[in-house]
């Protein structure tokens, strides 16, 4: 069913494989189902399920370490890169023989979160600029406004006012 993109049967196949199964074939199942959310684009409940596998048989040697590096490679498809990190380390304090693979993975994702760190940070620096630099604006403005008031009364005409002897006096 899941090689002919038949997902949803294929879920529900599985899951009832896992209610009648044990051992070996439980486990097996479980990664089938893992792949099958995956594969259905449920990234979420795709990890979780690959994590079920290695808590719920960390002693099979075929699929325990290879669904805990499918499950921190599919939380780092889904940017959740704190998670996948969390799981690289624990592959890399196993005698797994992926443990070198995640020591890679380990320190690429260190760096990528120093990066995104140090990216936001710039950007909180570069919105508090932006707010200082408004603020100078609105006072720019203001000062712009007084002296156009200021040029304006100096550049109006002076008053006048008629005498009592027809004169004309300024005010």
């Amino acid at each position: 069913l899941k090689a002919e993109g038949h997902l949803r049967e294929a879920v529900y196949y599985f899951s009832e494989a896992l209610k009648k199964s044990q051992g070996d074939t439980a486990c097996e199942a479980q990664f089938e189902l893992a792949q099958t959310y995956a594969d259905k684009g449920e990234f979420e409940t795709a990890a979780a399920e690959y994590l079920k596998v290695s808590e719920m048989y960390p002693k099979n040697m075929i699929y325990a370490d290879r669904a805990r590096l499918e499950a921190a490679k599919t939380f780092e498809s889904i940017g959740k890169n704190a998670e996948a990190l969390k799981i690289y380390e624990r592959i890399a304090g196993s005698n797994s023989n992926q443990a070198d693979l995640a020591r890679e993975k380990m320190k690429a994702l260190k760096g990528d979160l120093q990066k995104n760190q140090s990216d936001e940070d710039d950007l909180e620096k570069a919105k508090a600029d932006m707010v200082k630099a408004k603020e100078e604006m609105v006072k720019a403005r203001e000062e712009l406004e007084k002296a156009k008031k200021a040029l304006e009364k100096e550049k109006a005409p002076a008053k006048t006012k008629k005498g009592t002897c027809g004169t004309e006096l300024l005010s």
